[in-house]
């Protein structure tokens, strides 16, 4: 699955969008539905990702 976005310059694309990440994730699900096809399985994959971070002890970034 990663292999889909392997190809995408994260730090260019999030500057190309000003840090727009709402952009930067459209400009990635059309990459990865032009390289890959099914956004079906994308969409499976980060759920679980995000639910296996959410068990990790991390500390919360305090903003000031």
């Amino acid at each position: 699955m990663a292999n889909g976005l392997k190809g995408i310059a994260w730090k260019d694309v999030n500057t190309k969008f000003k840090n727009d990440f709402t952009e930067t994730e459209k400009y990635a699900r059309e990459y990865f539905s032009s390289s890959q096809g099914d956004l079906t399985r994308l969409d499976k994959y980060l759920k679980e990702l995000e639910s296996q971070v959410k068990t990790f002890d991390l500390p919360r970034r305090i903003n000031k």
